[in-house]
């Protein structure tokens, strides 16, 4: 049996479709998405609304196309995700491939059900793996490499 896991996805406004299509794979599969606060105005920070709905997760994951490197909001909360140590995926495009990274914590199963998390991380690192493998770099809008500080 599997946890009830909620995710969060960090994207830019730019990237709506290819979060939309994340999410709607996730929910096919029962996996809970978070939803985030309104877009960003120009000038404005991760609020506690924000970071509150960031904590609620289980997981995150990142899409760090070009327009999410370039976004202040990705930024903010690719940051507050890496500082709370909560696991998440980067689907993250080098050259002409698109991977996914994985940074994950050894306490942050709920409640101790570790056999449970471990499951549903399982079963959303092959849907992310899935997921990417079916990208293509020049629609993924890749410009550069990054490498995100931890």
């Amino acid at each position: 049996m599997y946890l009830i896991m909620l995710v969060y996805i960090s994207h830019s406004s730019s990237d709506f479709k290819l979060y939309k299509s994340l999410r709607d794979q996730c929910e096919a599969k029962g996996f809970t998405i978070i939803t985030r606060e309104k877009p960003f105005e120009f000038g404005e920070t991760l609020s506690e609304k924000g970071k509150h709905r960031i904590e609620l997760a289980n997981v995150a994951i990142v899409l760090l196309t070009a327009f999410g490197r370039s976004s202040y909001r990705v930024f903010q909360e690719t940051g507050f995700i890496a500082s709370t140590s909560k696991d998440h995926f980067v689907i993250e495009g080098f050259g002409r491939n698109v991977e996914v990274r994985k940074k994950l914590f050894d306490f942050n199963s709920p409640l101790g059900d570790d056999e449970n998390y471990f499951a549903s991380l399982s079963s959303l690192e092959k849907l992310v793996r899935e997921f990417s493998s079916q990208l293509k770099p020049e629609a993924f809008n890749f410009i550069y490499q990054t490498d995100l500080v931890y």
